[in-house]
């Protein structure tokens, strides 16, 4: 590589580093394999919450399976207009992002091969939405998120919401039910997942700005690049 190509990448690596430590970003420390730990059981909004980082960092799709209600919903509610819009997600287009990031890919991006959640700071709760306690909890945090795939990273940082119905009052999902499910008292759902990351605070390949729900749409094909 000519001297004059080494000092323009050089420089274009010093000004994305200045520019991601300007907002406040840190390298995220994404490991493979994860540290050993045990699946959390969603006993708790704090563990439901818990189990939902386990299968991001463990790359298991399974456990989210009886963690996201019959009418769950994803929804970007970030105040960055440089994010192009995307439409909400529901419970099988959650589900399929998970599998396609976690396992199998998508027709045009690989599996990850490594990813870290991190979540910072997490607040327990009434639910913003007016729905009531004690059937009803939420939990605002700090989220950070990497990614490795084959070529590079995406990595995004900011924050999030996620909303928590008690199994005695949660829509359970029809084949769950049939499989054995039923309200329990003692058992907690995600109902709905706000994300609330910026462009502005996100690391990312190139200099393409990152979402969680820019991630989950081109994983999903859902044309938000």
């Amino acid at each position: 590589m000519r001297l004059a190509q080494r000092a323009a990448l050089a420089c274009l690596a010093a000004a994305m580093f200045l520019a991601i430590a300007g907002c406040g970003s840190r390298v995220i420390d994404l490991r493979d394999p994860p540290d050993p730990d045990p699946l959390p059981a969603a006993s708790s909004p704090d563990n439901a919450l818990l189990r939902l980082q386990w299968a991001w960092n463990h790359r298991d799709p399974a456990p989210l399976d009886d963690l996201f209600t019959a009418d769950y919903v994803f929804q970007s509610v970030a105040t960055d207009t440089t994010t192009p819009e995307a439409p909400s997600l529901f419970r099988d287009s959650e589900l399929e992002f998970s599998k396609r990031l976690f396992r199998t890919g998508s027709p045009t991006l690989p599996a990850a091969t490594a990813i870290t959640m991190e979540l910072g700071s997490p607040t327990l709760g009434p639910d913003g939405r007016g729905k009531p306690a004690p059937w009803h909890l939420q939990i605002a945090t700090d989220l950070h998120v990497g990614v490795r795939v084959p070529g590079g990273d995406y990595r995004v940082m900011g924050g999030a919401t996620f909303f928590f119905v008690r199994g005695d009052s949660a829509k359970i999902p029809q084949r769950l039910i049939d499989a054995g499910y039923r309200p329990d008292p003692d058992r907690w759902w995600i109902e709905r997942w706000e994300d609330r990351t910026e462009p502005a605070a996100a690391a990312a390949r190139a200099s393409e700005p990152f979402t969680v729900t820019h991630l989950k749409s081109i994983y999903l094909d859902l044309g938000t690049r």
